[in-house]
């Protein structure tokens, strides 16, 4: 059992980590949580896991789930704490050939099929563990919590709001992508880079890089204002495709991944 528990720990944080990391952005309003108090009188016969509610910070959550004293033990916890404890020591005992030739999505399907397989006492064996586990997991973490200056608190909730914003950033431009965003056109040194670089051969990109950008520099002024004409011309009917593409966008309900700018910018008739 101590692996068990070794594993559902392990879980348990890194579940809370990912939690972290999916929190909503900090700009939306956030509903309060009432911490859980962990006293003696709370017993594992006391706690029940509920739907977490929507922008709760609380400590006292796992996933989807918050972890709350129940005043009604009759209304049973989710299956969901115990089935993960049932993952845990049913992978630990799979076969090392099984678990290699199975996807995650498989192998959890099976572990689903034998936690209903399950006799009711041993379902009861792996809640009452888990919550054992869960009332030391929080209890840690609300003492680690209060352990906290205020300035500590304040630069770790800044590095989840970081987190949250870079997500959300790389979902915007993942969006843009496949709604098929036009690309920005080359520059002028690019477009002379692209012709040159047929010509590398087996030179090491960096020397290459640093002998292409002399030969860019000694250019005669009148064959580089080829380039730039050249990306002038590019950069012309990319702002073209942009517009065409951004108004596109409007229309279909896309305002997230329109420019602000192209929201109040008169449209030319062009």
């Amino acid at each position: 059992m101590r692996k068990v528990k070794g594993m559902g720990m392990k879980f348990l944080r890194n579940t809370r980590r990912d939690r972290i990391r999916n929190e909503e952005s900090s700009r939306r309003p956030k509903t309060s949580s009432t911490p859980l108090l962990l006293t003696e009188a709370v017993t594992t016969q006391d706690l029940h896991l509920q739907p977490r509610q929507p922008h709760s910070l609380s400590l006292h959550s796992m996933g989807n789930y918050e972890l709350v004293v129940c005043s009604n033990p009759a209304s049973g916890p989710s299956h969901l704490d115990s089935t993960l404890k049932q993952l845990a020591q049913s992978s630990s005992n799979m076969p090392r050939d099984y678990t290699q030739h199975d996807t995650n999505d498989e192998h959890t399907k099976i572990i689903a099929q034998q936690w209903q397989k399950l006799e009711p006492s041993a379902k009861q064996m792996f809640e009452e563990e888990f919550k054992k586990e869960m009332i030391h997991y929080l209890a840690v973490c609300v003492s680690y919590e209060n352990s906290l200056t205020d300035q500590q608190k304040e630069d770790l909730q800044k590095a989840k709001e970081e987190i949250v914003e870079s997500k959300q950033q790389k979902q915007l431009k993942m969006k843009k992508k496949e709604l098929g965003k036009p690309k920005k056109p080359l520059s002028a040194f690019l477009i002379f880079f692209q012709e040159k670089i047929k010509l590398k051969g087996d030179t090491p990109f960096k020397v290459w890089q640093q002998k292409l950008s002399q030969e860019w520099e000694s250019l005669p002024d009148e064959k580089k204002a080829q380039y730039l004409d050249k990306a002038s011309h590019h950069w012309q009917l990319y702002r073209q495709e942009l517009q065409l593409w951004e108004e596109k966008m409007i229309r279909l309900g896309h305002i997230d991944v329109v420019r602000n700018e192209a929201l109040i910018e008169p449209r030319s008739n062009k």
